[in-house]
């Protein structure tokens, strides 16, 4: 049986179903932690589902939830950088965004999905006053 590699609306229709089982299951993920994450504007709580670090795994599966006003920094991920090489697919479970994308910036909300291809700059902030952002994302590694 040989290696069946997922187009990126597969890999998006995966993230989104998985989305919907991301509850709490004792072992199943590493407790959340408050942290910067890529310079960005305050702290963010971030929960890892699946790491990359475990063999075999060339992939991420993990949780933002950005406060008002907080962001992930804009980052570039590529072949040679500390970031590492991903792809990144955003998946906008609540709350209301603006995302950085090259040069593009876009307002995203609840139900949207966005493709962060490797080599091209992108971040996330929360552009409500009161209302946390949760951001459920896909990090395939090339």
């Amino acid at each position: 049986m040989g290696v069946r590699m997922l187009d990126r609306r597969q890999v998006m229709a995966l993230a989104t179903a998985m989305a919907g089982f991301a509850a709490p299951v004792p072992g199943a993920a590493r407790a959340s932690e408050w942290r910067s994450v890529h310079g960005g504007l305050g702290r963010i709580d971030v929960r890892f589902f699946f790491e990359p670090e475990r063999p075999g795994r060339p992939a991420m599966f993990l949780q933002y939830v950005i406060p008002p006003g907080a962001s992930e920094g804009v980052h570039t991920h590529g072949h040679g950088r500390a970031e590492g090489a991903w792809d990144e697919y955003y998946y906008v479970a609540s709350g209301t965004a603006r995302m950085r994308i090259g040069e593009e910036q876009r307002a995203v909300s609840a139900g949207e999905a966005v493709h962060t291809p490797l080599g091209v700059a992108h971040g996330i902030e929360n552009t409500h006053a009161d209302e946390p952002l949760t951001v459920f994302l896909v990090a395939v590694e090339r």
